[in-house]
């Protein structure tokens, strides 16, 4: 292989890996958008929607900064809570 081949390859998959990382992020970021503007719109709390999905207001208030992701299981119950269509 030729290292100018070599090069262009490298570059390539760290393009793609930048791309998928944010991909990533700007789809978690819709996500997140879509969950705050519900709650909000259904006069819900940070802290009422801790209560409805039995988590703690630290960790709703932390994935609402971005700070935390929550599992599939939270992001289902988020889901249904706000009656959210993700899937």
């Amino acid at each position: 292989m030729s290292s100018l081949f070599l090069k262009y390859f490298l570059n390539f998959e760290k393009i793609q890996e930048r791309r998928n990382i944010y991909l990533k992020n700007a789809t978690w970021g819709t996500i997140l958008d879509k969950i705050i503007k519900t709650r909000e719109s259904k006069g819900l709390t940070k802290s009422d929607l801790a209560r409805k999905i039995d988590t703690s207001l630290e960790f709703v208030s932390q994935m609402e900064r971005g700070k935390k992701k929550p599992s599939i299981e939270t992001l289902i119950k988020i889901s249904n809570e706000l009656e959210l269509n993700f899937f």
